[in-house]
């Protein structure tokens, strides 16, 4: 269905005209994107299961400060089998400046110590970290979920 709307030369305009919808609730938030540079993260090449020989890999991580659903993240993207936590602070000039802590495993939120590689000359662990880029920021709009829909989808009755 469209409906014609004409304007002060004459000339039609063909305007769409859909259904009546309602809307669901949403909420405006801000996401910021960070990305880790480029460092070396230490990744064992040997064929020895006994002795380790750890090895220096590049390699980058991506961090937004919300998820889709605006939840706060404080975890950059995995690589390589671990993370890192991203804290964003501001500058003197009231920039955006993300702050990057050493590795650690992290499953669903919870941290695990990496674990130190088993070399001829001792154990050795991999403390690298990254300078942190922020690229930019959005403001994106997140459905909010009722009451009741959170408690149907919890199975709460």
């Amino acid at each position: 269905m469209v409906a014609r709307k004409s304007n002060q030369e004459s000339s039609v305009t063909e305007v769409p005209v859909g259904p009546n919808r309602e809307m669901g609730k949403t909420k405006r938030v801000y996401h910021d994107l960070f990305i880790l540079k480029t460092a070396k993260l230490l990744q064992d090449i040997s064929m020895n299961v006994a002795i380790q020989v750890p090895y220096g890999v590049d390699h980058q991580h991506r961090f937004h400060s919300v998820d889709s659903s605006g939840r706060v993240q404080k975890f950059a993207s995995s690589v390589g089998g671990h993370t890192h936590e991203v804290t964003i602070t501001t500058d003197e000039n009231n920039n955006l400046v993300g702050v990057c802590s050493p590795p650690f495993n992290g499953i669903k939120g919870k941290k695990f110590d990496l674990k130190p590689f088993k070399t001829d000359k001792g154990p050795v662990l991999d403390t690298h970290i990254h300078e942190v880029e922020y690229i930019n920021s959005k403001e994106i709009d997140v459905r909010i979920r009722s009451e009741e829909a959170a408690k149907f989808l919890a199975g709460v009755q």
